[in-house]
Order: structure tokens, then sequence, then C-alpha cells
């Protein structure tokens, strides 16, 4: 693969920056990068460079030293010259002139850009271009450690700005898995052209994870993530026709800082959509309400105590006994604790419910006409339906049985 200008240019760490002349020769090949630094270059250049430097060693440069430098510059088939500077194109007109009569394009990058991330880029281009085995990509790397590593805000908030990422950006977390394994780096691409705006993306274990990025407001910018998210889905259902996908999306934040926060949430939902029971293949961690501690992955042992505790006497006492306890107290409590309702539905008289109520107060100590105990049984029942469900199911990668503890695989500090 040939690094071109064109290329470069769509990365992150060349955010913003903006093509001033001799735009019809972008895919001019990039095979190394050289610098000038005030007076003329008399480095001995190979073929296919680009130059980096800042506006002032241009702009100070005589009329016939810039000439004889662009002619050079054009002899040796310069890439491009890349400038750092927050001065506009008007204060460049004579050096983008005399540069458009050459065909070098000149590329002017913010005043704030950090250049050490653009030389970083670009070299793991080169490296990438020459046939290296990289196990991650820059934006992978950049989520990883954003995520997975443990640094202080400064250093956080330096990572984020090499990216590109300003201050006034809201960022998302969204993880997409298909049912099926998929080459994954096409998936990873399809995910990000439906996703529709700026965003960038890493793959683990069969999932995508995409970070979302908006510059609106902040009362826009929940409603436009779901928004956007929503759309996703749908295009990627209308590309993917035969396998499900589901989708998990974090709380958006106004700071990169707490981009470990979305990914745990992210993560809270997409666990959600997993669920059959939830019957949503796209999932809002802002919309859970309640369900946020139950698929929360850091409660898992919890959440499997306090099954253990409260379903499984009843689960046991119904097996060694051969009564129906568990099935009777469910379908009480779905009756809104109504003893009539209770035996309509199970076909059974009035006063075998009353008894069997009684019953279970005798054996197991729940009292079915307490508040209380009915809400801890009404607790205890939904984990056991939720958690049932994880158990059973068997995303790709997954080979978990039905009595296993482990989740589903998603990406996670581990990976």
């Amino acid at each position: 693969m040939k690094v071109t200008i064109e290329y470069l240019i769509q990365q992150p760490y060349m955010n913003n920056v903006k093509v001033l002349c001799a735009q019809n020769h972008l895919r001019n090949v990039v095979d190394g990068i050289s610098f000038l630094e005030g007076g003329s270059n008399r480095l001995m250049l190979l073929k296919n460079t680009m130059i980096m430097s800042d506006t002032a060693s241009f702009l100070g440069m005589p009329e016939a030293e810039l000439e004889t430098l662009l002619d050079a510059y054009s002899k040796t088939r310069v890439s491009a010259v890349c400038l750092r500077s927050n001065v506009d194109k008007a204060n460049l007109h004579r050096i983008t002139t005399a540069a458009a009569r050459r065909n070098i394009p000149i590329l002017l990058l913010p005043e704030d850009t950090i250049i050490s991330s653009v030389i970083s880029g670009i070299n793991y281009e080169f490296l990438y271009s020459s046939g290296y085995d990289l196990t991650h990509s820059y934006e992978d790397n950049f989520i990883q450690e954003m995520i997975f590593a443990e640094q202080d805000t400064k250093m956080i908030l330096h990572r984020a700005r090499m990216m590109g990422i300003r201050v006034n950006e809201f960022l998302c977390v969204i993880m997409i898995m298909p049912s099926k394994n998929v080459n994954i780096h096409e998936f990873m691409h399809q995910c990000k052209i439906a996703w529709g705006g700026s965003s960038l993306a890493c793959t683990r274990n069969n999932t995508v994870m995409l970070i979302g990025r908006l510059t609106v407001q902040y009362e826009l910018a929940n409603k436009l993530f779901h928004e956007m998210a929503e759309n996703m889905a749908e295009k990627l259902r209308q590309k993917y026709t035969n396998i499900r996908i589901t989708i998990g999306i974090g709380h958006c934040y106004a700071n990169v800082v707490n981009l470990r926060s979305s990914y745990f949430n992210a993560k809270t939902a997409i666990l959600a959509a997993i669920s059959n029971s939830f019957q949503k293949d796209v999932v809002f961690y802002d919309q859970l309400g309640i369900y946020k501690v139950l698929f929360d992955i850091k409660n898992r042992e919890s959440v499997y105590a306090i099954r253990s505790e409260i379903i499984g006497p009843i689960v046991k006492y119904d097996h060694e006994h051969q009564t129906d306890f568990f099935n009777t107290i469910s379908t009480y409590l779905d009756s809104f604790c109504s003893v009539q309702d209770t035996s309509k539905k199970l076909n059974v008289h009035y006063n075998t419910i009353r008894y069997r109520l009684q019953k279970i107060k005798e054996e197991l100590g729940w009292d079915l006409f307490q508040m209380e105990d009915c809400t801890n049984l009404v607790i205890g029942i939904q984990l056991n339906h939720f958690l049932t469900d994880e158990e059973t199911s068997t995303p790709p990668s997954s080979s978990h049985g039905k009595d296993s503890n482990v989740l589903p695989r998603i990406p996670d500090s581990n990976n």
C-alpha cells in the first residue's frame, strides 16, 4: 500500500489540515519526511519526501531564494510542503502561488498541532505500508491508552490533543457485535461509514468499539448520539441481512478523561442487548434504569450471589419435594399478588394457592403477604431470568455452557 498525501490528510493526527494549493496533486506518494528550519534547505532530498516546517521559514525568505528552493523541490519530486501556523491563506499568497506553478501541494496545520504526533503517525504509516505486521493501528493504540492504561489527567488530555480531539467535543463509546464471525476489519470500516460522523474505532473479540465525536451544544449531544446510533444500526442491518447486530451505547461526556466511564457504560448496555429477554438490538445505557446494576460487569459476583441466596433454595426444594413453588411464586408476583388471578393462570383452586403460599412461608421463610419479601423475590426472579439468558447465549468466540457464569466475550482491559 502506497502512502499518499490524500491518505495522510484524512488521518486524525493531521486533524483540521488545510490544502492551500495543488489540490489535484494530493495523490503524490510520500516515502519520507524532511525538515526546513530557517534559511534554505541544503539537505540532499530523496524522491517523494514531504517537507515539514513553520511559516516563518518561508515568509522571511527573499523572492529569489524562495523560487530557487521550490525549483529544487520540484526537481526532486517533493510530495508536499506541510506548514504549521495560524497565518491565513492571504498572508501565504506569495508562497502558494509559487508552489502552485510547480504543482507542489502546500498543507497548513493549525498552530496548536503537536508535530511529534504527526511524525509518529506518518512513521507508523511507512511501517505499515512496508509490510510490517503491526498488531494495532494508530487509532487502536490511542483508544487502548485512553481507556485501559492508568494515566494522569494531564497525560490523557495531551494524548487526546495529539489525536485532534478538542476541548469542546462530546465523546461517546459505542460497541457493535455481530452474531456471526465476519471480516471484522471490513465490518469496522462499514460501522464507521454507517456512523456518518467523526469517529475513532478499534476491534476486539469480534466486536467493534467506536468512539463517536460531536461538537454541538450539550443539550443536543445525547439526543444526536442516540439518533446516529439508531441510523447506524439500520444501515448495518441492510448491509448484513443474515446476522443479528447488537449495539450498546454509553453515556456521552464532555471531557476525554471520562472516556473510560463511557466504555464501561457501553459494555453494560451491550450485555443488556445480548440478553434475549431484553428483546432489543440497540440499547442505550442512559435508558437502562435499574438494569444498569443488573448488567454492570463489576457487579457480577454480587448478582450471582443474590440469585443463589434467593432462588437457589426454592429451586432445590422443588426438585427434592416435587413441588411447584418457584412457578407459583413467579405467577403470583406477575399477578400483582392476587391469589384469585394466580389460581386462574395456573388453573388450580383458589384454596390450593393459599395453601402453597402458607407452605412457602413455613418451609422457605418467604411471606408473600409482606411487601419486603415480595420485593426481594421479584428482584431474585428478575436476576435469574437475565442471568439464565446470559448463560445460554453463545455469541461469537464464546464457548461457555449453560451452567457457566462466564459472560459473552466483549472488549475488556485484559485483552
